[in-house]
């Protein structure tokens, strides 16, 4: 599951900001911010933040943004969010 949260997330990228993140980095660079080699804000977080909502049926919150700040972070907050499908 994490790998396909993970390959989704990059295509994502690729689509919106035409950043290959598989070539690119590893999991724990910071995407969003001073510190980011991509030059993406917090405008870019909120962008994305509203695709992944809405690819993942995700309920996220103001303070929950920090969980979006690298790859490895992005995918472990998306794997615990998600829904659970009813067995």
């Amino acid at each position: 599951m994490d790998e396909l949260i993970k390959e989704k997330v990059i295509e994502l990228f690729a689509e919106v900001y035409g950043v290959n993140l598989k070539e690119d980095i590893d999991g724990d660079t910071i995407l969003f911010g001073p510190d980011s080699p991509y030059n993406l804000d917090s405008m870019d977080v909120l962008r994305i933040i509203s695709i992944l909502k809405d690819e993942y049926k995700l309920e996220i919150n103001a303070m929950q943004i920090t969980n979006f700040n690298t790859l490895n972070k992005m995918v472990d907050f998306i794997k615990t969010a998600m829904p659970q499908e009813a067995s």
